[in-house]
């Protein structure tokens, strides 16, 4: 490499350490020392392309800025150079170019879908037809004002097999009785009835 290829330099030759350069600054305190590119890219375990391009001040190659930090603050150790100072320039030029981490977003406004609008009338409409069942025929769903069922007359003892004896304390008049009567009443109980 040649001094001239090293060294950032404005129009008339002279190096510009105006302002945060702390690449240009870690590469003069580099050239002060005597410690070449491929020394101090094994010290930092990476390339002498990044060396380079950390010393141009093109920081995007060294990856994250956490990354970046480490290297600058360990070859500003290795060459003699305040660390802090470098840091903070460094800082000063990220801080510049850096874009913000997070820009907050407005969520677009989403329609309604019209299944609640729906869901909502139609209970609507139930709940008016109920109201207007139950007030305009009040014995719609009244069971006490219903009629008796007059298909089985009261006090009627069901036709059947059954037969209904009437028991007397006269056991003694039976007993009187010519046996012709009794046989008499006994068949017109085993008769059955005529249903009609």
């Amino acid at each position: 490499m040649t001094e001239e290829k090293d060294k950032p330099q404005d129009d008339d030759g002279q190096i510009d350490l105006i302002g945060p350069l702390c690449g240009e600054r870690l590469l003069v305190a580099r050239k002060e020392r005597k410690v070449t590119v491929a020394e101090i890219a094994k010290e930092l375990h990476i390339s002498e392309q990044k060396v380079e391009a950390l010393e141009r001040n093109e920081f995007e190659t060294l990856g994250a800025q956490v990354f970046a930090r480490g290297y600058i603050r360990k070859y500003a150790q290795m060459v003699g150079v305040d660390a802090d100072e470098i840091v903070a320039d460094y800082d000063e030029l990220a801080a510049a170019d850096a874009e913000p981490v997070f820009k907050a977003r407005q969520r677009p406004r989403r329609e309604m879908s019209p299944g609640p609008w729906i869901a909502v009338i139609v209970l609507i409409i139930v709940i008016a037809t109920v109201y207007w069942v139950v007030t305009n025929r009040p014995d719609f769903f009244s069971l006490s004002d219903q009629e008796p069922d007059a298909a089985m007359p009261e006090n009627t003892v069901p036709q059947g097999n059954t037969v209904a004896i009437e028991l007397t304390d006269d056991a003694g008049e039976i007993a009187d009785a010519p046996p012709d009567a009794v046989a008499e009443t006994a068949e017109a109980v085993d008769e059955p009835a005529d249903d009609g």
